[in-house]
């Protein structure tokens, strides 16, 4: 982007990101990724799907395309209707929509581990003790039991 004007002195410094005055409403900007990234739009309250799907395709120039937004925990979820939309701005903040036709993958998304049958390597109860190839097994000694200050009584 091109560099922001320089700000008079005692002048009033630019929005640290992009806000709308369109009759004073208060909107949400996230960006979009198709084939490439954008910033949208849409009222912080009261957002319509139909909104959405009317700003995405103006924005890109294309129709019917699938929408999924990036959730708080870094999962996506797809939004077909206006009870998605709504579920998505209630959790956090919207801040990054993917955007694919059908059959298609976005490039931009990001990988997601899908649930599977193999637990977790990081999930205590899946740990086998098996240590990967050249590297040594550590073995720590038992910590002898503390008791808690409150269990222990005065003489």
């Amino acid at each position: 982007p091109p560099p922001l004007p320089p700000t008079k002195p005692g002048g009033k410094k630019l929005p640290n990101r992009p806000t709308s005055s369109v009759m004073g409403r208060e909107m949400i900007t996230f960006k979009a990724f198709y084939k490439d990234r954008r910033l949208l739009q849409i009222p912080a309250n009261n957002a319509e799907f139909t909104d959405l799907q009317y700003k995405i395709t103006a924005k890109f120039q294309v129709s019917d395309l699938l929408i999924k937004a990036k959730r708080f925990d870094g999962t996506t979820m797809s939004i077909s209707c206006q009870a998605d939309l709504d579920k998505i701005l209630q959790e956090a903040p919207l801040t990054e929509i993917y955007l694919n036709l059908p059959g298609e993958e976005n490039e931009f998304e990001p990988k997601t581990s899908t649930a599977s049958s193999s637990p977790s390597p990081s999930s205590p109860s899946s740990f086998s003790g098996k240590v990967a190839p050249g590297l040594p097994k550590i073995v720590l000694p038992p910590q002898p039991l503390r008791p808690s200050p409150s269990s222990s009584s005065p003489s």
